[in-house]
């Protein structure tokens, strides 16, 4: 939309969707956005995808284990970082995310494998 004057200029937007090699659908707006070729919207897919008729409440537990999760690393983090204490605190923060998430990322591919191979 754009103002020329006292007109008003509306472009039509082409809504076209494309899918993703993980599955997930983008409308043509949203493949401009940089935030959706990260890894979190094809999580959020993933996880409302396990069950359809589900998705609402998938969506929401999922924003709130993401937020929550968020929080408690914040407040974990507010608490062992006080002036004074140098990086390397801060690197073993780092570093223990990281392994928890290797750790997470890696049980969520042996369930999905068994669960492929029970079918």
């Amino acid at each position: 939309m754009k103002a020329v004057g006292r007109n008003i200029i509306i472009r039509k937007l082409k809504e076209g969707t494309t899918t993703t090699k993980g599955g997930l659908l983008l409308a043509e707006t949203q493949r401009e956005d940089i935030r959706y070729t990260e890894a979190m919207p094809n999580a959020t897919s993933g996880m409302m995808s396990v069950r359809p008729h589900l998705a609402g409440s998938a969506s929401g537990i999922g924003g709130t284990i993401n937020t929550a999760g968020g929080a408690l690393i914040a407040t974990g983090t507010s608490a062992i970082l006080v002036p004074g204490t140098g990086t390397l605190p801060l690197l073993f923060i780092m570093l223990t995310s990281t392994l928890m998430s290797i750790v997470t990322i890696t049980y969520v591919i042996k369930r999905s494998n068994d669960l492929n191979f029970a079918n």
